[in-house]
């Protein structure tokens, strides 16, 4: 998964702890530093939900003036 305004190491790590808890999962995400992109493998179900997390995620930020 591809990210345009997120930095891809820290969304993997708010990604693996909001699935933590989950037992049985078998989701694995894997930041690309190179490409700021996620790596996802899992259930379909898994990924859909970490694509709808990454959606809230990866917006743009307004600076402080």
């Amino acid at each position: 998964l591809p990210l345009a305004h997120a930095v891809a190491q820290q969304v993997t790590q708010v990604v693996q702890a909001s699935f933590a808890r989950r037992g049985g999962s078998t989701l694995m995400v894997v930041p690309d530093p190179r490409t700021n992109s996620l790596i996802v493998s899992g259930s379909p179900s898994e990924v859909e939900e970490v694509r709808e997390l990454v959606a809230k995620l990866d917006v743009e930020v307004e600076s402080a003036r």
